[in-house]
């Protein structure tokens, strides 16, 4: 009984990082975080976080902003 609960894991953690709301998630906070470094005066952090927003996400033109303004400050 134990050796099928030790196989059930690696298939929960698989489908659990693999859930479009967690995606979601992850985009909405690499965004507030991209918005904040940029804030704090880092823009190379800025830039690292919204570059990890692929562009399938709903997200993908406010990272692309946050890019550009990133990129701006850092010249």
């Amino acid at each position: 009984m134990n050796f099928r609960f030790l196989v059930l894991i690696p298939l929960c953690a698989f489908l659990s990082c693999s859930n479009p709301g967690k995606k979601a998630e992850d985009d909405r906070r690499n965004i507030h975080l991209a918005q904040f470094f940029y804030e704090q005066g880092v823009p190379s952090k800025s830039v690292a976080h919204a570059k990890k927003i692929k562009s399938d996400s709903p997200h993908y033109a406010t990272a692309q902003e946050w890019i550009s303004r990133a990129s701006e400050e850092a010249r």
